[in-house]
């Protein structure tokens, strides 16, 4: 492990980018700080500090590798069915109070998890609930620009359901736009959740979400790091709200006994206090 000198890589990446990746893993950071080696011709990790010192460039590109993540719409059909009838029950509840429904996707990526959302809450929301607030945050600003695009290709469409994929989508060449109805319906903003600066993205104001969604996030940091991001997870729900996380992922320990798991298939949680 050369943790000494990815350190060094990540305290120039912060001083330059104001990014800081310190909380996550090592080993994951090791393998996606190593891939930039070959593109930059350098050959071990003070080679590819010299080359970042000096290529300008190339800041932007290990920032997208060290945040790729692998996604695509209505990953896991089953979990969203499970949403989807979370969702269905709260649009009928903001029919009842006139509140806005508020959404949250923690660590959107391209935007294939909060658009699945947002089109799960348009074909709910036959009967119109009012506002609808989602909010979708990435470290990534390259990635947050794709997803405002709201272009992909077919293996991310994979798991869309052809009524939906015909409503929602327009397929040009070998790629899929989706509609501007459910583009509009999300506001997209850089957001470090490790940041101490605030709970939740300042474009929300207030946090009172009542799903948030931070799938295949929390993996990629340490324990010291996960912790600060459920602070930031328990504290934005609102009263009975849910959080939805990625198969390999569980509440910290401190907030446990705060959640429910609505359903031994999905990672779905329910705030109880």
């Amino acid at each position: 492990m050369n943790k000494d000198k990815i350190d060094l890589v990540l305290s120039f990446l912060k001083e330059q980018k104001q990014i800081d990746f310190t909380g996550c893993s090592p080993e994951m950071l090791e393998r996606r700080i190593t891939r930039r080696f070959i593109p930059t011709n350098t050959i071990d990790f003070i080679g590819y500090l010299e080359y970042l010192m000096t290529h300008n460039e190339e800041l932007e590109q290990l920032v997208q590798t060290i945040t790729i993540k692998v996604s695509h719409f209505f990953r896991n059909p089953h979990d969203f069915e499970i949403l989807g009838k979370i969702i269905a029950a709260k649009l009928n509840a903001k029919r009842q109070s006139n509140d806005p429904l508020r959404i949250w996707s923690a660590g959107c990526a391209t935007g294939e998890e909060v658009y699945s959302i947002a089109i799960l809450i348009d074909a709910y929301n036959s009967q119109d609930a009012g506002d609808i607030n989602i909010f979708a945050t990435d470290i990534d600003t390259a990635a947050i620009e794709n997803a405002k695009a709201g272009i992909y290709n077919a293996d991310a469409v994979k798991e869309v359901k052809y009524g939906l994929l015909q409503k929602y989508f327009t397929q040009k060449g070998d790629k899929f736009h989706i509609s501007d109805r459910i583009k509009n319906m999300v506001n997209f903003s850089r957001f470090d959740l490790l940041t101490h600066q605030s709970v939740v993205p300042p474009e929300s104001v207030y946090g009172s979400f009542d799903i948030v969604s931070c799938r295949n996030v929390l993996i990629y940091y340490d324990l010291n790091s996960q912790n600060l991001i459920w602070q930031k997870l328990f504290r934005s729900l609102a009263k009975s709200g849910y959080v939805f996380l990625g198969e390999a992922e569980t509440p910290s320990e401190d907030y446990r006994h705060s959640l429910k798991r609505v359903s031994p298939e999905a990672k779905i949680y329910r705030r109880l206090l």
